[in-house]
């Protein structure tokens, strides 16, 4: 954070450090301080280009869930400066919080092609791709972030000995409780056997105040009736997620278990064991 903290130092009214150290802190979930930054930033659109403008509205509507108004202004953005490797990858991360997964693939691969080495938007397509169907794309990606970061906590080896995963799931976990990385580490939990912790992060997830979350954690109790062969257990806990916020997830997971079949989620999960834990806003 030094790299905005400096120029902030010396010149508090600087607007676009100022936006670049909100989404540094809003990447890990650090509302409150990102926020005082945000609003500190939208003080000085006056100073602003209108690129910059642009992409400090977009990251603010992103971390406050205005998902319409981000959309609006990152494709603005990309419109008129059609080389914004990160108007485009943070268009994705908006359509990708809409749920529209086909859309946030097509503007994260556009990101890509136009930054293919940033590791933080490779990461987020693979996670959007197996939301889109695309699984071959999504352990491809996957392995192309730890290849080059085999610490990167948020991607998880596509193919490997179950110990390599069981440690990188292990480092994900302890350093993180936000919601992306806890739904996929339960699931993995789920598959290793490891049944007391996947329900201590349900338990987790469901206390909390939003919808998501406790979502989530109903998803994660489903999930593990399902795994002990309860399917009408499973369906009701799945019925219940999809109440409290209506999660694709959810949808996709009680249309399973009421057709008895396997879909494509379910053989990514078992056969490449491929976790791509969270997704993050590209540095404004």
């Amino acid at each position: 954070m030094g790299e905005y903290r400096d120029p902030i130092a010396r010149d508090p009214t600087f607007g676009r450090a100022l936006s670049g150290m909100a989404v540094l802190l809003a990447n890990p979930g650090e509302r409150d301080a990102a926020e005082e930054y945000f609003g500190k930033a939208l003080a000085q659109m006056d100073r602003m280009s209108e690129r910059e403008r642009y992409r400090t509205r977009g990251a603010y509507y992103l971390m406050a869930g205005n998902q319409p108004l981000a959309i609006e202004e990152y494709t603005k953005l990309v419109a008129e400066y059609p080389a914004d490797s990160v108007g485009h990858g943070n268009l994705s991360l908006a359509y990708f919080f809409e749920r529209s997964f086909e859309r946030a693939l097509s503007q994260g691969q556009k990101a890509l092609e136009l930054y293919p080495k940033n590791l933080v938007t490779r990461n987020n397509v693979a996670l959007y791709a197996i939301h889109a169907g695309d699984f071959d794309l999504a352990v491809q990606d996957a392995e192309s972030v730890l290849a080059v970061n085999p610490s990167f906590e948020k991607a998880y080896l596509a193919r490997g000995r179950m110990s390599s995963v069981s440690t990188t799931l292990a480092r994900a976990v302890r350093g993180s409780r936000q919601t992306d990385v806890l739904f996929p580490a339960a699931r993995r939990l789920l598959r290793s056997r490891r049944e007391d912790e996947a329900l201590e992060i349900a338990s987790e997830l469901g206390g909390r105040l939003e919808a998501d979350p406790r979502a989530y954690g109903k998803l994660i109790e489903g999930e593990l009736e399902l795994e002990r062969g309860n399917s009408q257990g499973a369906i009701r806990l799945f019925r219940e997620s999809t109440e409290i916020s209506n999660l694709w997830m959810s949808r996709r997971r009680r249309k399973t278990a009421l057709t008895g079949t396997k879909t494509a989620d379910g053989r990514a999960a078992r056969g490449h064991c491929i976790f791509v834990l969270g997704q993050e806003m590209t540095q404004v």
